[in-house]
Parts: structure tokens; sequence; C-alpha cells
């Protein structure tokens, strides 16, 4: 999930997580160069989250999704769990 400024929210799929960044694929993008917040859901049977603040680093529009990558202010994500 990312959100930011002007209301920008989106659900996607992450394509790549690094220390420093990660890689998303949205349906549509948020501005280069906006401050966003990431959270990513963990694989666990748990909902768990990883909470990023991120910059928009670079945006590739395609026809179907935009490739998105994010550069984390910390290397150190927030968790945040989830429970129904």
């Amino acid at each position: 999930m990312v959100a930011g400024e002007d209301c920008f929210e989106e659900a996607g799929e992450l394509g790549n997580l690094s220390s420093s960044g990660a890689l998303a694929y949205l349906k549509r993008a948020p501005k280069l160069h906006s401050t966003i917040s990431l959270a990513i859901r963990l694989p666990l049977k748990t909902e768990m989250w990883m909470k990023y603040a991120a910059v928009v680093v670079r945006v590739e529009e395609g026809d179907a999704f935009a490739r998105v990558a994010f550069r984390f202010d910390s290397p150190r994500p927030e968790f945040a769990k989830i429970r129904h």
C-alpha cells in the first residue's frame, strides 16, 4: 500500500525490496520526488506489515501498470500487527 501527497493511495504488488528501497507495480503512480508512506505486508500467518517513509525516485509508465521505485528514509522499518 502506497499513500502520499494529494490524497494519493494505491495498492500494488512488490517487485523487489532492499535495505535502501523498493520497486512496486501500481495501477497509477505517485508524483516523481514526492514523499510517501509505504506499507509492505509480510507473508506470515499473523497479518504483519513493514512501514517505511520514502521518496519516489523513478516512475516508468506502462500500459497496464507503472513501475515505481522508492528510496527509504531509513533502512529500519516500523512493524505493525493487525488483528482480526
